[in-house]
This record gives C-alpha cells, sequence and structure tokens, in this order.
C-alpha cells in the first residue's frame, strides 16, 4: 500500500497527472517520471474495471502509486478499483451531502463505511487479507469532485461528512455549471474555487484541482491548494506530436535551402 493520505501536506504539494490510455506501459512511463501519483481516469474514456486491474499493476511495478476517477459513486465501482490495488479514488461530480456519505462509505470498511470485504488483488488474493483490512481505512485517499453548482450551493454540508481527505475542484465543469466558460466568465470561477479554497480551510480538509498547465501550481499552492492533477498523457502526446511537426518543419526547411 501507498501512502499518498499521510503525505497529504499543504506546505508540501503533491502533483500527478490523468492516465486515459489504455495502456500498463504509459502508468510505467508517468510513473517514472518523478509524479507522486498517476490517476487513471475512467469517468471520460472507455476504461473498464477490467482493465484498470491492468493499469494498477504497471503503477506498482515501477512503484508509483495509481489512483482512479471513477464515473461514478453509484454500483461497484469504488469496491472494485480498490481491490484491485488502488491508492485511492476521485469521484466525480458530488453535489449533495449524501452523495459524499455515499463514496467515502463505499471506500471504507466498517465501523469507518461499508465497503465489502473480498480476496481481490489488493489483498493478495486473500493472503494478506488481514493486515490489508487493518491499514486500508488509513492508507486510502478519498477525494470528491465539486464541479457543479449543486456542489457548490450544498459545500459546507459536503465537508460536514467525515472521512473526506481532499476536495477536488474540477474548473472546467465547474465553469460549464456556472455560465462562466471562457474569459468573460474567469472572475466567477475564481470567485468560486476562492469559495471552495476557503471552505476546505475552514473545515480542515485539503485542497486539490485539476490544472491544465504546470504554471498554474504555484499561485495555488500559495492559497493553500496541495492536491493537482496536471495536464494528462494525452495531452502530453499532442504537444510532443506539435513540437515534434515543429521541428521536422524546420529541418525541411533547413535542408530545403541547403540543397536548392
Amino acid at each position: 500500500m501507498h501512502d499518498l493520505r499521510q503525505r497529504i501536506d499543504r506546505n508540501k504539494p503533491l502533483i500527478g497527472t490523468f492516465c486515459a490510455i489504455d495502456a500498463p506501459s504509459v502508468v510505467e512511463m508517468l510513473g517514472t517520471s518523478g509524479l507522486d501519483f498517476v490517476l487513471v481516469d475512467a469517468e471520460h474514456t472507455q476504461i473498464g474495471r477490467a482493465r484498470i486491474e491492468e493499469l494498477v499493476r504497471g503503477g506498482d511495478a515501477v512503484g508509483a502509486p495509481v489512483m482512479v476517477r471513477v464515473p461514478t459513486a453509484e454500483g461497484d465501482w469504488i469496491g472494485s478499483v480498490l481491490d484491485a490495488g488502488a491508492a485511492g479514488i476521485v469521484v466525480p461530480r458530488v453535489g449533495t451531502a449524501a452523495q459524499a456519505r455515499h463514496a467515502v462509505a463505499a471506500a471504507r470498511y466498517t465501523p469507518d463505511g461499508e465497503r465489502g470485504c473480498g480476496p481481490g488483488r489488493a489483498t493478495l488474493y486473500g493472503k494478506r487479507l488481514v493486515e490489508y483490512l487493518q491499514a486500508a481505512n488509513a492508507s486510502l485517499l478519498v477525494a470528491l469532485q465539486i464541479e457543479t453548482v449543486e456542489g457548490l450551493d450544498n459545500l459546507e454540508e459536503i465537508l460536514a461528512v467525515p472521512g473526506i481527505d481532499v476536495i477536488f475542484i474540477g474548473p472546467g465543469d465547474l465553469a460549464l455549471s456556472l455560465g462562466a466558460f471562457g474569459p468573460q466568465g474567469r472572475p466567477k470561477l475564481d470567485a468560486a474555487v476562492t469559495k471552495i479554497i476557503d471552505a476546505c480551510h475552514a473545515h480542515g480538509v485539503a485542497v486539490g484541482s485539476f490544472v491544465l498547465e504546470m504554471t498554474e501550481i504555484e499561485p495555488l499552492a500559495a492559497r493553500g491548494v496541495c492536491f493537482f492533477a496536471a495536464g494528462g498523457d494525452i495531452l502530453f502526446l499532442q504537444r510532443g506530436i506539435a513540437a515534434a511537426k515543429a521541428e521536422m518543419g524546420s529541418a525541411r526547411s533547413q535542408a530545403e535551402r541547403e540543397t536548392a
């Protein structure tokens, strides 16, 4: 098991990235890049529960904690990905305290929750079941996303739910929900983000956020945000392709000049 939950510290940001490419080799590459964690995205991709175990195994091969953003708190997703050995979960679109309680309960064993006990990979298929049961509640990280007007309106009630480790801001969906997408809506989005940060600090709950650019981390960290999912594998691939294309175009132009 990993120690991500114990490493939450407002003065020492944890920085990871999203993984949307269904390949353990990508998780391995991300895991050896110096990031604190890899966040497999099962919400906005077609990655299924059966495949997540292989992606988690890819992280374990290089000692990298792998979290999973589940598509929903409903059904058996949370217990399934944790049984596969994930270091924690991110639950999207949490809008009410009832939804928050449900997500926490699905991730924690009794007496802190209602997670079912089974001999999955996380327990070495039952061989270390007792040890896992004793450590899981204290070790697994539970992050809930606030990314809707409903979640913003019910923030105080959500934060009163015990067992939440991180409130994770989804700025893109939050902007859409607020009707504040684009530069003209930035002040409204910034006000909502400030509300979330201040409320989390008042309740002693860590704050996280998705960031598109690495340059966004420092100013948010200065405000006490300490858990970042920065970019993602698809974004990095797109940028790498664009950079390579530009270099190839420059090389071709230079070659044509030299042979003219």
